[in-house]
């Protein structure tokens, strides 16, 4: 159905995504190239997508300035169009990048920022149960970095849960990984090996 059409939208987001894992990072520019719509107004799945692969090669490229700088861009626009979610994970993304760089200072007004879309009340459960694992997970990566290991294990806790109740497989593979760090910090080896 030609370049434009949804399907190739799709195809564009995903394959970028895939790209970017691969280490393609030119292959993964270009399937993401002069598709605007991918990052504003698609479906809210391909706009996660689009936008977080689309930041990820600003960050290789650019710099992490510039991946931050696009990524509070898409926070906001996505919540200028009622998308709490995909706003929600625009943040976690930034707060990632901010921790990376070692800059907790700012890490830290962007959790705030998304505690507070987290207190936002909704009127679709399974929306606001995804943004506060959302919030949960960021706030375990920030506990880690704070050392404060069982503040993050009770964050990640209440993420496994969802998970597991949502079928996140994805999503509790990462739990898995930052509790293991956790139970490192505290000196708990099995556990971590567990």
């Amino acid at each position: 159905y030609g370049r434009h059409s949804v399907a190739a939208g799709l195809c564009a987001a995903m394959l970028g995504a895939a790209y970017y894992e691969l280490d393609r990072i030119v292959d993964a520019r270009d399937a993401l190239a002069n598709r605007t719509g991918l990052l504003g107004a698609s479906w809210p799945a391909v706009m996660i997508d689009a936008s977080l692969c689309h930041a990820r090669l600003d960050g290789l490229e650019q710099g992490r300035e510039a991946a931050i700088a696009f990524l509070q861009k898409q926070a906001e626009h996505f919540h200028d169009m009622n998308l709490p979610r995909p706003s929600a994970v625009m943040l976690a993304e930034q707060t990632r990048m901010l921790l990376a760089d070692g800059d907790h200072v700012r890490a830290q007004n962007v959790v705030a920022r998304l505690k507070a879309l987290a207190a936002t009340p909704r009127a679709a459960a399974d929306t606001t149960a995804e943004i506060r694992a959302i919030t949960m997970l960021t706030c375990a990566r920030l506990a880690l970095v704070d050392c404060n290991a069982k503040e993050a294990l009770a964050a990640l806790d209440e993420v496994r849960t969802f998970a597991r109740a949502a079928g996140r497989e994805r999503t509790l593979v990462q739990v898995n990984l930052l509790a293991a760090a956790a139970w490192v910090l505290l000196e708990q080896l099995d556990a971590a090996h567990r």
